[in-house]
């Protein structure tokens, strides 16, 4: 077990080293092949792609670069796949119904999710878990807040659940006023000049 420890944390084992071998096997980071993780940091990051894509081909195509670069297990790109387009379909119209139906015609099923909750919700961090996860809770919610609610009384892995799913309750739903009261006295000048631009840059990139 120590030699397969020194393998994973890389030369001479230390305290430090065994704790960040651990961590990357626990993300799924197979040594020497850091890109192939199966973690559910894949969804996290892809917030702004559908959003900023011309096109659902473009958001998919963005989404598996972005991806692959450190989550290319298979499970991993395909949650990020699907996550992506069900983000796409909540911006262009699509209701919490029909994004749970087209999740379940791809395969997504809330079995698994009951059961882990009756095994006493251990957690779970894998990408195409995770999705699971957050389709458990939006299919509790009817808004953005008690869809973060339901992240958070979920348990898990709570923050990458509410991030992930709050991205598409956002979509469906809108953001709710008072979250955006809260942030406008840190908007100053410069920041509402940078977000125009990038606005036209986005609204040029759809147009092209």
């Amino acid at each position: 077990m120590t030699q397969g420890a020194q393998r994973l944390g890389g030369g001479k084992l230390s305290p430090g080293r065994l704790r960040q071998a651990v961590r990357r096997l626990g993300a799924g980071i197979v040594p020497g092949r850091a890109g192939v993780s199966w973690g559910n940091g894949a969804l996290m990051r892809l917030g702004p792609v559908a959003a900023l894509a011309p096109s659902l081909d473009g958001a998919r195509h963005v989404a598996a670069d972005i991806t692959r670069s450190t989550h290319g297990h298979p499970s991993a790109m395909q949650a990020a796949d699907t996550y992506v387009q069900l983000h796409w379909a909540a911006l262009h119209g699509a209701s919490k119904a029909a994004l749970l139906a087209s999740w379940k015609a791809g395969g997504g099923s809330l079995h698994a999710v009951e059961a882990n909750r009756q095994a006493g919700s251990p957690m779970r961090v894998r990408a195409d878990d995770t999705l699971e996860d957050v389709m458990r809770c939006l299919a509790e919610s009817d808004d953005v807040d008690s869809l973060l609610a339901a992240c958070l009384y979920h348990g898990g892995d709570s923050d990458t659940i509410a991030a992930t799913a709050c991205v598409l309750g956002e979509a469906l739903w809108g953001v709710p006023q008072v979250r955006v009261a809260a942030i406008a006295p840190f908007l100053d000048e410069r920041v509402r000049a940078a977000m125009e631009q990038l606005d036209g840059a986005i609204d040029r990139l759809k147009r092209a």
